[in-house]
């Protein structure tokens, strides 16, 4: 599975939001690393840390998307949320699992945290420009 790279088409046109989608982008891409490009010896601290930086990084990244949302007065801000809400379950559910112990992390996880993240942003935070340049 292949890094996400950063291009113009991820951007939304709010420089703040646009710049904390490429940090999180970083984030997923130090996942992808940690998973595929660690030894066996570093590989569980590894991916721990990578996955407890996701999962912080995440809730941050959505209060500031959420409270952006409503400064604007962003006309589908409450299923947007809903849509934050059922993606911060499973990165919760991804992060506790790892806490515990449990070798979670797999190919199939990293695609749907790799699309996930590609489509919610060329989706539907790309509406929030859209709604900004009406």
């Amino acid at each position: 599975m292949a890094h996400i790279t950063w291009d113009n088409t991820f951007s939304i046109g709010v420089e703040e939001i646009d710049a904390q989608h490429k940090i999180w982008i970083d984030t997923i891409n130090d996942l992808h690393d940690a998973l595929y490009h660690s030894s066996s010896e570093n590989l569980t601290a590894k991916t721990n840390k990578a996955v407890e930086a996701m999962w912080e990084y995440t809730r941050f990244h959505f209060q500031t998307e959420e409270t952006y949302m409503k400064s604007i007065n962003y006309p589908d801000l409450t299923s947007h949320q809903a849509i934050h809400d059922m993606f911060s379950l499973e990165v919760m559910n991804i992060y506790n699992d790892i806490k515990e112990g449990k070798q979670v992390l797999s190919t199939s996880v990293m695609k749907m945290l790799t699309n996930w993240l590609k489509e919610h942003i060329l989706q539907e935070d790309k509406k929030i420009g859209l709604y900004l340049s009406r």
